[in-house]
């Protein structure tokens, strides 16, 4: 874990190479798995599709506040659990695909910073959803490119200044790729589970240490992401 702990680029250095096998390890253990649900959930639309000709015709739009559950990496963060509120807008514009864009922010800022996060969480998504339904619940897939960010990243050290460490904004672009179902509670009410595997990409990263840049190479990761909420639908 990139924190800052008094020791500088002679003990940092080293630390990319281990990173991207850990990464690598990590996104065996847990990407596969979430790419394995989003599949299946491809499968049952392929298969199930006829049983769904008499579902409800879909509300043309959906409000809802949505509570996020991000975790990165374990040794690439500085805190792995975001834990995050925000809202989502639906737009139900075809029988099966629909619209939509979300947007979600940490309350608290953790004290934690590392090369890759720290500070405020936040994150942003436009894309589209497909999915079926039925009398009282269905299923859907997803795909919404966005970015995340990070309001306080370690951008510089320097031991012979009274502030040592100077922080910085990080925005990623990331893509939320993954799947879910819904249960209709009435006509214009839903609860919704989301998962979610978010990929984010880093491109070569430049800290200065001691008034010397040093480079460090880029990055995807795997960021598995659950959410639930309870949407209105008019």
């Amino acid at each position: 874990m990139l924190l800052y702990s008094g020791a500088f680029p002679g003990w940092l250095a080293p630390v990319s190479t281990v990173m991207a096998k850990c990464n690598s390890t990590w996104q065996e253990r847990r990407v596969f798995p979430a790419l394995f649900g989003v599949m299946l959930i491809c499968a049952v639309h392929i298969f199930l599709a006829p049983s769904a000709i008499a579902q409800e015709k879909p509300t043309r739009f959906e409000v809802a506040p949505v509570f996020v559950d991000f975790h990165a990496p374990a040794l690439t963060q500085a805190v792995n659990d975001q834990l995050a509120l925000g809202g989502r807008f639906t737009w139900n514009w075809l029988s099966h695909l629909s619209l939509e864009g979300e947007y979600a922010s940490t309350l608290e800022k953790p004290t934690a910073e590392s090369l890759y996060d720290g500070g405020y969480f936040s994150q942003g998504f436009f894309g589209i959803k497909s999915g079926i339904r039925w009398r009282h619940w269905g299923v859907f897939a997803k795909f919404r490119p966005g970015l995340i960010s990070y309001s306080g990243v370690v951008r510089a050290v320097n031991v012979s200044n009274p502030e040592p460490i100077t922080l910085g904004r990080l925005n990623r672009a990331a893509y939320d790729l993954g799947g879910g179902a819904e249960f209709f509670l009435s006509r214009h009410w839903l609860f919704r589970y989301d998962a979610s595997d978010v990929i984010s990409h880093e491109g070569n990263y430049t800290v200065t240490f001691n008034g010397q840049p040093t480079s460090y190479p880029s990055i995807t990761n795997h960021n598995f992401e659950a959410e639930v909420s309870v949407a209105f639908r008019f």
